[in-house]
């Protein structure tokens, strides 16, 4: 019998998406207002990735959504928390962990 090897399921991206792939995920003219917002005022992606992350992470995820990214979003670049957490992605010496890492 011949038995073709099995494929090994993909991982995840390691790498946060690109800006282009983050307003795939969102839905409203608003959402992608408040994307341009967050790219006029310097955000990277990298950066936007793990706020979206650490704003909202599904249940059973390893790394943001899309509901993550619209909720992060929707905060704007303004918001309290989104400051905060751009200040401590930019501290120095800070090292921003892997886009896809597990829940601690």
């Amino acid at each position: 019998m011949n038995q073709e090897p099995s494929t090994p399921s993909l991982p995840g991206p390691s790498q946060a998406p690109d800006f282009e792939q983050i307003r795939r995920y969102l839905r409203t003219i608003e959402q992608r207002e408040a994307l341009r917002r967050f790219i006029t005022a310097g955000w990277t992606a990298a950066e936007l990735s793990e706020y979206a992350r650490q704003t909202y992470l599904a249940p059973g995820k390893t790394k943001p959504t899309a509901a993550s990214y619209q909720f992060a979003v929707e905060k704007g670049p303004e918001h309290l928390f989104a400051q905060e957490t751009l200040a401590s992605l930019r501290a120095p010496g800070y090292v921003i962990p892997p886009f896809d890492r597990p829940v601690c």
